[in-house]
């Protein structure tokens, strides 16, 4: 049997709405936002941060060397697989991937921002961390690992399917998590 590899550093590309729609909103007209700069083109704008985030630089996976650019690209031009699920799914199965840890990539900015109360109505940076480490048998090859669970996190999607949300298992039409999952070292 050919195992397909997991993505351990994939990011997703936010999308011009994201800050503005979910920001407390004491900081919405702060919010982080795309705006269209003449010989830049779409980039994100961050309140306190000293530079825009150019969309056609930072969102470029996929793409050839040669064809990287900030000159001119609109987020409508980027892959759709930044951001859309259905997309990003038929990606992964065309390049042989099993699962991704996806990161954000304006996000990784704004956790450099110096206003802690900013960054913190941009995502709740408090509550992202993980549990204690703890136990588990690691199948298939039966081996004891320690692993800590993720906390502050609203959703966790593998391939496209839900499968977890606010920390509660999302079980299939069976009754049972899709896939063959483990936890606590038996596949769910």
């Amino acid at each position: 049997m050919i195992k397909k590899p997991i993505s351990a550093d994939s990011h997703i590309t936010e999308p011009p709405h994201c800050y503005v729609d979910y920001i407390d909103p004491k900081f919405r007209g702060r919010a982080p936002r795309i705006q269209r700069i003449d010989k830049i083109g779409d980039a994100f704008i961050v309140d306190g941060m000293g530079s825009p985030v150019p969309m056609g630089l930072v969102a470029a996976a996929g793409k050839d060397p040669a064809e990287i650019t900030t000159a001119g690209v609109a987020f409508e031009d980027l892959w759709k697989s930044g951001w859309d699920a259905k997309f990003r799914v038929a990606d992964q199965e065309k390049d042989g991937i099993a699962a991704e840890f996806i990161y954000p990539t304006v996000g990784m900015v704004i956790c450099n921002h110096p206003d802690f109360d900013y960054k913190n109505a941009c995502f709740d940076a408090e509550t992202v961390g993980a549990s204690p480490l703890r136990g588990v048998c690691y199948l298939p090859a039966g081996e004891d690992r320690l692993i800590s669970d993720a906390s502050g996190i609203s959703a966790v999607v593998v391939n496209g399917t839900l499968i977890r949300r606010n920390g509660a298992d999302v079980l299939g039409a069976e009754g049972r998590l899709p896939g063959r999952l483990l936890r606590q070292g038996a596949a769910a």
